[in-house]
């Protein structure tokens, strides 16, 4: 191990000088880590502020009526153009119903027209969904009311053909009872089936004038200030829609009453003619 002589003459070993060597080349490395971490960290920032920038540009571009298509996932390249006119168009649209919503907002007349609309929108829809609860509800208890009009005449009917005791002299018995069952079920079923046609008129007219608001409301956010109420003012004639519920009805109240008639020959035939013979049964004595 040598050494070297300091001041005043006292050696200094050579470790002592290896040692500061050591440090300087540490000292030294830590100082270019730092300086390229603080090189790396700047070049990020400005790569940050260079995508900021990028995106303000697009949008200014956007508000002003035009849409970069280079900001969407696909670019320009092939196969992606009809995707990329697609996402741009409906940004195009949202922003301008957005832009338009803001202006109705300011605009009294408008602001007021489009809340009108909108309650009409929310009233009829309501109304549509209540009446159409209200005909499947007539249109079960029609169900019942067929059920037991077709349980009351077989009954009646098997009691009939079961019965001893009843003969041709007693014909009028099961006839009337037969009679004014039907009576009472076709005029309740007639009843109801008028209800429920009127029922679809209102429903189909609601169903149109819902509609109606929706599409003003569309417009109105659509064309913002530039909407024109004269264009939406004119009643326009349009042909009513055909009602096939009524001719349902027509068919099932006129099966009802071929039912009626069937079931009052059955009873004139069991009783006046319970043979093969075609003879009337004569009368008990």
């Amino acid at each position: 191990m040598g050494s070297t002589p300091g001041a005043g003459g006292q050696a200094i070993p050579d470790t002592v000088f290896a040692d500061i060597e050591s440090e300087l080349v540490e000292y030294d490395e830590r100082e270019c880590l730092l300086a390229n971490a603080y090189r790396e960290e700047e070049q990020r920032r400005r790569e940050r502020e260079e995508e900021d920038r990028s995106r303000d540009r697009e949008r200014a571009q956007t508000q002003a009526g035009g849409v970069n298509l280079a900001s969407f996932p696909n670019g320009l390249g092939v196969g992606g153009v009809d995707s990329d006119e697609e996402a741009a168009g409906e940004l195009s649209y949202c922003y301008n119903e957005i832009k338009n919503l803001v202006l109705i907002e300011k605009s009294l007349i408008h602001k007021k027209a489009l809340e009108e609309w909108t309650r009409k929108e929310n009233l009829f829809t309501a109304r549509v969904e209540r009446k159409t609860k209200k005909v499947d509800s007539l249109k079960n208890e029609v169900y019942q009311l067929l059920g037991f009009f077709s349980v009351f005449q077989g009954v009646l009917l098997t009691a009939v053909s079961q019965s001893n005791l009843l003969h041709c002299n007693n014909l009028w018995s099961p006839i009337v009872l037969s009679v004014l069952a039907s009576i009472v079920t076709i005029a309740a079923i007639a009843q109801k089936l008028y209800q429920i046609s009127s029922l679809l008129g209102t429903i189909s007219s609601e169903e149109q004038a819902v509609k109606d608001v929706v599409h003003r409301g569309q417009e109105l956010r659509r064309e913002g200030k530039n909407f024109v109420f004269a264009k939406f003012s004119k009643n326009k004639q349009k042909e009513p829609k055909k009602n096939y519920f009524r001719l349902y009805a027509v068919l099932v109240l006129s099966f009802l009453v071929l039912f009626t008639v069937a079931f009052a020959l059955s009873h004139w035939r069991i009783l006046c003619y319970p043979g093969s013979t075609g003879s009337p049964a004569s009368p008990p004595t």
